[in-house]
């Protein structure tokens, strides 16, 4: 992830090679490894992206600007032939060797995404696939060890727009046109990150109604999508018009330097990944680089970031970008940790810090240069082309034949085949969505029909079983729902990640239920027992004073990873009950964590003593898997808790 041209003469001022722009390299790419590897310390180690893009945009903008000047024109061809040799060498060696890794480690469904980001990362476009995949239902990291080429497809479609734009503002005033451009460029994909990151899209929704509901996921948008990130890229873009000497010389440089170290490094301690980004969070690392950029030659301050260790790490900056993910992801996944060991940590990074030297050696460094001669370069561009269709044509056949079942005994794909759902969850509120974000007839009664209300309300373990009560009460009831992820159903309760929790919560039980009298309210939500047990006597109260029944469920006993990915990893000849049971996170203890004392018995529904057989919780029925992942039921078991409950609402006389 490091920009892909030499630092030699570009910019402002024609300097040779830039040590110190190494170095910030290697600044960026340690602390995003140390926080993919889960240091404690950097938790924003994210940033270091961010850092990359302005680089990038200082560099590339140079070299099209240098030759512009020069030349009068630009060679773009020449410019798009750079680009695949400096990155596509060490890019095809990293996706083959993540491919076999893949295959030999991951069950059906895992496989089968991974192939869908194993292709658009050839085609550069991974980070739409991400984005696309992003929610609170989104499969883990764990299995995504093509994640963090999402900066990669950034970078790409940056180069695939930057050099026609930047030429086309050149040849209206080399001067004024291209800085007026880029800062127009750049506030504008600022204001739109605002826009969707605080204000709902409010003008994006005006403006461009189908786009706004394109980008629903506002956050994922804002994260993954180029044009929010192309502010950094202008921020890097607009240095190589600022004054030469500027920042370069006695105390303006120091000053500047170490600003521009603290306005990196901090955030990497004092940001988090749940923190709304890039938006205004992204302005300290980018103005930090920037002002790097303009100081960190010439500043003793910085003259650590010059010296030889720092810099060849910088030089190895997108090898080991490259590497150090699917490292990580395929370590812990066939360690099955969630989480690396401080000692663990040392040694995946040492590991990954010796690939990257030996592809830098003898892959990147061999092959970046362009050929002598034009048959050269046309055999470089063939043979990566076919590369490249090769990879395609693994990856397609990978995705559409449902993730290589030809791995798996008979019995466990009749097992894994089920694990799947193609539930909808329109109705959901995710992580950072309020009830502004989905449609009013997800909870709204409907006062046409003549059928009674039933509505559910809570969390996730809520949401997971709207499909199972469509199936099962549909015909006589509008079924509908009030779900936010990680939200319980009480007043003034939010984490870190769920600020919306408080304001999600007081909609429903003051405009919502004044306006809706539901014939009954099911009432689920998991793991937040102990705040529960002090927050719910108000919620029980304000539905009392409302007059709308309401019922509670249990919490729901689960396993510590998905059903299916337990199965898929058993070695020859184990027994698939035996490692189930072997691998529960919350049991059949009977406890029930408290939440039977919050309402009358009458009105509680055990889900332990619903799903629990002979101490342990099923997994399956009649062949079929009941779980999505490691506590959320799929549509099978969705409609088996639905039913069980609708007899249980008729035995004790709570359905309506």
């Amino acid at each position: 992830m490091k920009d892909i041209v030499d630092a030699a003469s570009i910019g402002r001022v024609k300097t040779g090679y830039r040590p110190d722009i190494d170095g910030m390299r290697a600044i960026a790419v340690v602390v995003v490894v140390l926080f993919h590897l889960g240091t404690t310390g950097f938790g924003g180690g994210f940033i270091g992206v961010d850092v990359f893009f302005v680089i990038s945009g200082f560099l590339i903008t140079g070299l099209i600007r240098n030759e512009v000047d020069s030349t009068n024109t630009f060679r773009f061809g020449h410019f798009y032939l750079r680009r695949v040799r400096r990155l596509f060498p060490a890019l095809a060696l990293t996706l083959a060797a993540s491919l076999v890794a893949a295959i030999l480690l991951f069950p059906p469904e895992p496989l089968q995404r991974f192939a869908g980001s194993f292709i658009t990362s050839i085609f550069s476009v991974s980070n739409i696939w991400f984005w696309q995949e992003a929610g609170y239902f989104d499969a883990a990291a764990i299995t995504k060890p093509l994640l963090h080429t999402w900066t990669l497809s950034v970078e790409e479609q940056f180069y695939f727009i930057w050099p026609a734009l930047l030429f086309l503002l050149m040849r209206i005033s080399k001067r004024s046109a291209p800085i007026w451009g880029l800062v127009i460029v750049g506030l504008l994909s600022l204001l739109w990150n605002f826009d969707l990151a605080y204000f709902n899209s409010t003008v994006t929704r005006t403006l461009a109604p189908p786009l706004a509901s394109w980008m629903e996921n506002e956050h994922a948008s804002i994260f993954y999508l180029t044009m929010f990130r192309m502010f950094e890229f202008a921020i890097g873009a607009l240095l190589n018009w600022s004054p030469s000497g500027m920042l370069r010389k006695g105390w303006a440089a120091e000053i500047a330097a170490a600003a521009g170290l603290v306005m990196i490094l901090a955030p990497v301690g004092l940001y988090s990944s749940t923190d709304v980004f890039p938006a205004w969070r992204a302005l300290a690392p980018c103005i930090g680089a920037a002002l790097l950029i303009q100081s960190a030659q010439t500043a003793r301050t910085t003259s650590w970031m010059r010296t030889a260790p720092v810099v060849w790490v910088g030089r190895i900056s997108y090898s080991l970008y490259l590497v150090h993910w699917p490292l990580i992801v395929f370590y812990l996944y066939w360690r099955n940790q969630a989480q690396a060991t401080l000692l663990e940590q040392a040694a995946l990074f040492a590991v990954a810090v010796a690939i990257s030297a030996l592809m830098y050696q003898f892959v990147e460094q061999p092959l970046r240069k362009p050929g002598t001669t034009k048959a050269a370069n046309r055999r470089f561009l063939g043979g990566s082309a076919i590369l490249a269709s090769v990879f395609v044509g693994l990856g397609a056949m990978i995705y559409f034949t449902g993730g290589a079942t030809w791995r798996y005994s008979a019995e466990e794909m009749e097992l894994l085949e089920t694990a799947a759902t193609g539930d909808d969850h329109a109705c959901f509120m995710n992580l950072p969505h309020t009830r502004e974000d989905i449609d009013p007839a997800c909870y709204q009664i409907d006062p046409t029909s003549r059928k009674k209300s039933i509505l559910l309300f809570g969390d996730s373990t809520a949401e997971h079983l709207v499909s199972g009560f469509r199936e099962v009460f549909s015909g006589r009831y509008q079924v509908l729902q009030f779900a936010s992820a990680s939200c319980p159903p009480m007043l003034n309760y939010s984490e870190h990640d769920t600020p919306n929790c408080p304001a999600n919560v007081e909609a429903f039980l003051t405009d919502i239920i004044a306006n809706n009298q539901y014939d009954l309210v099911v009432i689920s939500s998991t793991s937040r027992w102990f705040p529960l047990a002090t927050g719910f006597a108000e919620t029980a109260r304000r539905l009392d004073a409302a007059g709308i029944p309401y019922v509670m469920l249990g919490q729901i006993p689960y396993f510590d990873q998905p059903p299916a990915d337990i199965i898929a990893r058993l070695p020859e000849g184990a027994g698939i009950k035996e490692a189930l049971r072997s691998r529960v996170e919350i049991g059949c203890d009977g406890s029930e964590r408290g939440v039977d004392k919050l309402v009358p018995e009458e009105r509680f529904f055990s889900m332990e003593k619903f799903i629990c057989d002979g101490g342990y919780p099923r997994y399956e029925l009649d062949g079929q898997l009941i779980h999505k992942d490691h506590i959320h039921f799929n549509a099978r078991g969705s409609e088996l808790a639905a039913r069980a409950i609708e007899a249980w609402l008729v035995e004790t006389g709570n359905l309506p």
